[in-house]
C-alpha cells in the first residue's frame, strides 16, 4: 500500500496564493487533483454569499427586548456590584488626594552630634 501524494497541501497551495504556475506533476497525479477539487469546493463555498433567512418579528422581538430592559429598575446584584466599585472608587481617591496633598516623602535628616559645628 502506498501513502497517498500531499504534494499539492505542500507546495502547489503556496504556488496558487502566490499566482505561479503549477508544475506538471499537478496536472497528472490523481491524489492532487483530488486535494485540488477539494480545496476548489471549499473556496467556492466560503465566497458565495449566504442568504439567511430573517424571522418576520426578529426585529420588533429584538426591539421589544431593548425597551423593556429600558423599563425594568436593575437589579439587586447589579446594585451590589456598582455600591463595590463606587466604594473603591472613593477609597483610591482620597488615598491619591492625600498623597497628592502631602507631597513627595522625605526622608527624615538624621543629625550626628559628633559632627555637628556649633
Amino acid at each position: 500500500m502506498t501513502a497517498a501524494c500531499d504534494r499539492f497541501e505542500r507546495e502547489a497551495l503556496l504556488l496558487l496564493e502566490e499566482g505561479q504556475a503549477l508544475p506538471p506533476h499537478f496536472e497528472t497525479c490523481p491524489d492532487c487533483q483530488k486535494a485540488r477539487g477539494a480545496y476548489e469546493r471549499m473556496l467556492k463555498a466560503l465566497s458565495a454569499p449566504r442568504m439567511v433567512p430573517k424571522a418576520p418579528d426578529l426585529e420588533a422581538g429584538v426591539w421589544a427586548r431593548i425597551d423593556a430592559a429600558e423599563e425594568r429598575p436593575p437589579s439587586g446584584r447589579g446594585r451590589w456590584w456598582g455600591r463595590i466599585a463606587a466604594a473603591a472608587v472613593v477609597v483610591v481617591g482620597s488615598a491619591a488626594l492625600l498623597t497628592l496633598r502631602e507631597g513627595p516623602s522625605r526622608k527624615p535628616e538624621v543629625l550626628d552630634s559628633s559632627t555637628s559645628t556649633s
